[in-house]
């Protein structure tokens, strides 16, 4: 054998939630991949180049003890007594977040950074708001895990059913010693290291002079003392890692919007001013109501997908009447809803409480309009029927209002670049990176000036009127759900720092594919640049492109395009049908396809003269979604190649060479759009909801099965159990198992267990 540079990475995974359950699963597989063709080639079977990889490498056995030695040793601490994050069944007590809540959460020191947070979790009778078709695995199916057709939209225990079902083996290998597989792992396959239950960590941070993270735990529960903030040092335990993957995900805490807090609780009221004494919940918290349910009347803040999921359970378990505030006209789901079950919802667009009464009324008002205002517009804007008005009979306003990321265990200099204290990005650099080079997505120089975006059907941004001058790329990258200051999902500053969080908008897959892509930079299979400078310019025109090609990106970042889009809806002169979708599933497999993972084989390559993409037609998909106009290369994904930027990237020139969404991929695109158009075509005067819609529309893209219709309308199906006819006893499952690491495992009774929860 080789001599072999180094020993393999120590790894500390923070989560076992998705994000760390689907990274042990992608390490688990690459390992099964090494030894497979280590035993291809111990029995004198011929292995082509590359096989099972895209890393190109040509293998014998040496090779493969060597890269079998550089799998990284991970240690995962999960502050739960088992794996599933958010997913299991939690309550927590929120946080507020608002300009004057504590600043104990940003302080640099460490004892004040451990501020103490409980477990939190979906709530009980959660649904899946989209058809489980969008994150099913290809080497872990649907009909292998139940066995038998079942609908699309799945209850939160299920879906935690089938994440478990992905991953038990390999939970089994980490947690069990005597495991069956991890014996039989070869002697010169690195150590698999351990899931730590019950443990959570309570500070990271990083040493610069000898180049490793301190990470100190305590055991779940414990209470730091009330001044210091610090725990007893006898329950505290260190562990040194050469990198860190933060997998805790982006909902961790509670968000509660510290206007409303207050205004509800009259924290900033004179003495003897009214106050809502009735609960005053997040939705995480909805469990705490019981089932007084029945005849009451319900405020939600927020108009997301926990606004929509919980308005309908709530009509399920017999409440009186729902109202839901939405910020902006365009809050989807809920303001895209143009009708309700019974009509016991009512959408207040743009509205906010104003004032506390006595007697728990609440006066409501418009938010203010924004300008420049339009005779004409503001006339329907302002419409007599939502002048201020009082809501009686409240009985519990609920925040659907979402998560935020817990940093609490973080130094500053492990929290991105989100300028905590003024500290800004650059800082760090040695040669500052001053705004003015940031790249102009205007400039028709480097870009033309066709603007290949989503936006050409509505006609908006295409006028020089409905667009800024000058708006450049910030390389942070503070667009979508991206953290800022990261490159390959590392932090710039620090590339041993990795934030493993969702970015799009079918998370399971989207983590699925970050654990394939996250391990394969750790492998040194995605090379990241050398200087936190070139990090930044790769950044900045990633940035560049996905605000040309995204009418969501481009809407947050050019504030005259913001305000055109705004305008052109109110004159009902915008198309609200389109969703900017496209371009992000395109990016996201396209960084599929770089990691090896199976979901690459959405996008195929396309020769610049054919007139037909490999694979398939495009018939399945609406034309205002067809992204054929725009061109991508092969080694770098985000790069427009009828541009002149591609003569300024360090990759090599591929100009010939495109990517398109392959025939797959297009079913994929076309249901995911058939789920968002469900919500929009609800009738009135039924009791049917989106779930009840296009059953026809949904089928898996990998074995063709399609969803069987439920046995009854959504809203006389049980939120806890599912349709009756959910129930499989996974014994009787006739699935191969592909997707398994079962070497030399063949036990009867590995499936037996209760764990799918239906």
């Amino acid at each position: 054998m080789n001599s072999i540079a180094a020993d393999p990475p120590n790894i500390g995974v923070i989560g076992c939630g998705p994000a760390g359950m689907f990274f042990l699963r992608q390490l688990e597989k690459e390992r099964e991949r090494l030894l497979d063709l280590k035993k291809k080639i111990a029995e004198s079977e011929p292995v082509r180049k590359g096989e099972g990889s895209d890393n190109g490498y040509e293998y014998d056995a040496d090779t493969i003890d060597q890269r079998l030695f550089s799998l990284p040793i991970v240690t995962v601490f999960e502050k739960e007594g088992r794996c599933g994050g958010l997913w299991q069944s939690k309550l927590s007590s929120p946080e507020t977040n608002g300009e004057e809540s504590s600043g104990v959460a940003w302080s640099q020191t460490k004892g004040a950074s451990r501020k103490k947070t409980n477990a939190n979790g979906i709530y009980d009778g959660m649904w899946i708001n989209a058809p489980k078709e969008i994150f099913e695995f290809e080497d872990y199916t649907f009909d292998e895990h139940f066995g038998k057709p079942m609908p699309s939209f799945l209850t939160r225990s299920q879906v935690l059913g089938y994440l478990e079902g992905a991953t038990d083996d390999v939970i089994d290998m980490y947690t069990n010693i005597n495991s069956t597989i991890r014996k039989s792992l070869d002697d010169n396959s690195s150590a698999l290291g351990t899931i730590l239950f019950n443990t959570e960590v309570s500070w990271i941070e990083y040493s610069k002079t000898d180049e490793y993270f301190w990470v100190e735990t305590v055991p779940t529960g414990s209470i730091p003392n009330a001044s210091t903030q610090e725990y007893d040092p006898k329950i505290v335990t260190g562990h040194k890692f050469d990198k860190i993957i933060f997998a805790t995900g982006t909902e961790n805490l509670p968000n509660m919007p510290q206007r409303e807090v207050r205004l509800l609780t009259g924290a900033d009221a004179d003495n003897g001013a009214a106050i809502f004494d009735k609960p005053i919940l997040h939705s995480s918290e909805v469990k705490s109501l019981g089932a007084d349910i029945t005849g009451k009347r319900f405020l939600f803040i927020g108009a997301a997908y926990s606004a929509e999921d919980l308005a309908l359970s709530f009509l399920k378990r017999g409440a009186d009447h729902v109202y839901v505030t939405a910020r902006r006209d365009d809050a989807y789901p809920v303001t895209y809803t143009p009708h309700w079950p019974m009509d016991k919802v009512t959408v207040l667009m743009r509205n906010e409480i104003k004032e506390v009464l006595p007697g728990n009324r609440l006066r409501m008002g418009r938010m203010d309009l924004p300008s420049p205002v339009i005779e004409d517009i503001a006339k329907r804007f302002y419409n007599a029927s939502h002048d201020d008005f009082v809501l009686e009979g409240i009985d519990a306003v609920i925040f659907c209002t979402g998560y935020t990321i817990n940093e609490n265990m973080l130094p500053n200099n492990l929290r991105g670049y989100k300028t905590y204290g003024g500290v800004e990005y650059n800082t760090e650099l040695e040669t500052k990176v001053d705004k003015d080079d940031w790249p102009n997505i205007y400039d028709t120089e480097l870009y033309g000036s066709e603007i290949p975006s989503e936006t050409f059907q509505n006609s908006c941004g295409t006028s020089v009127d409905d667009h800024s001058t000058v708006v450049r790329a910030d390389p942070t990258g503070h667009c979508l759900y991206q953290i800022e200051g990261a490159h390959n999902h590392h932090l710039i500053n620090n590339p041993g720092f990795f934030y493993h969080h969702a970015e799009f908008e079918t998370p399971l897959l989207d983590l699925d594919i970050h654990s394939a892509y996250i391990l394969k930079v750790i492998l040194g299979d995605i090379p990241s640049p050398d200087t936190m400078e070139e990090m930044f310019r790769q950044r900045s025109l990633e940035t560049a492109e996905a605000i040309r090609h995204s009418q969501l990106v481009r809407f947050l970042y050019d504030p005259v395009y913001h305000e055109a889009t705004i305008l052109k809806s109110y004159e009902g002169k915008l198309n609200e049908r389109s969703y900017p979708s496209a371009y992000q599933f395109f990016k996201l497999f396209s960084k599929a396809r770089r990691a090896g993972h199976p979901a690459g084989n959405m996008i195929v390559e396309k020769n610049a003269n054919a007139t037909t993409m490999k694979g398939g037609t495009t018939d399945a998909i609406p034309s205002c979604y067809d992204l054929r106009a725009i061109k991508f290369t092969e080694d770098d994904y985000h790069q427009n190649d009828d541009s002149n930027q591609r003569a300024a990237s360090s990759s090599p020139s591929t100009a010939a060479t495109t990517w398109v969404f392959s025939e797959r991929g297009l079913v994929f695109l076309k249901q995911f759009l058939d789920s968002m158009e469900a919500h929009w075509e609800m009738q009135p005067g039924t009791n049917m909801t989106f779930r009840d819609f296009r059953f026809d529309s949904y089928q898996s893209v990998y074995t063709g099965t399609k969803p069987r219709r439920f046995s009854k309308l959504w809203l006389e199906v049980d939120d806890l159990v599912g349709d009756e006819g959910d129930f499989h006893d996974r014994t009787t499952s006739t699935g191969n198992n592909k997707g398994r690491i079962r070497r030399n495992h063949d036990c009867p009774t590995c499936d037996t267990d209760a764990r799918s929860e239906l």
